[in-house]
Order: structure tokens, then C-alpha cells, then sequence
């Protein structure tokens, strides 16, 4: 689904908090043993090397408490995003 809609867009953007999420999912995944230690550390320096590249958000209260309508059929609040920017 996130895909269908960033094609669809003239450009894709994230809230800075994704970046604390994304670190915090890696994180994960190194300690439950789906990443090695090379992996990790190797997307860790993607990231931080990729994330300069995104169009990030700063994230307000009515981000974090998004109108029902928004997140009604959504997965989460970053496909909000999506819709907001639009």
C-alpha cells in the first residue's frame, strides 16, 4: 500500500520520528538474531547515510493524534502522512 501511494506521488515524505522508529526496529531485529552484527551495523550506516535524502516532518499534536478519518483504514499515522501532504 505504501508503495501504490508513493508512485502515485510527486515525491514521498516521513515524520522525524520515523527515524527513532526505524533505529528502534533495527535494534530489534540485532537483538532477536534476524540481523548479525555486520548486517546491522551496515544498515545503521545506510540509514543514517539515506535518511539526509528524505523529506521529513516535523511532527505536531495534531500529527500524533491524527483525525479518526485519517487512521480509520490506515496502518499507521505515516501513511497519514501521506494523505495530509497531498
Amino acid at each position: 500500500m505504501v508503495m501504490e501511494y508513493t508512485r502515485k506521488s510527486l515525491f514521498a515524505a516521513t515524520s522525524r520520528v520515523v527515524y527513532a522508529e526505524a533505529r528502534s526496529a533495527f535494534a530489534r531485529s540485532y537483538r532477536a538474531g534476524i540481523l548479525g552484527e555486520r548486517a546491522y551495523r551496515e544498515v545503521i550506516a545506510n540509514f543514517k547515510e539515506e535518511w539526509s535524502a528524505f523529506f521529513a516532518l516535523d511532527v505536531t499534536d495534531g500529527e500524533i493524534h491524527p483525525p479518526k478519518e485519517w487512521t480509520k483504514h490506515q496502518d499507521s499515522c505515516n501513511l497519514s502522512y501521506g494523505r495530509y501532504v497531498q
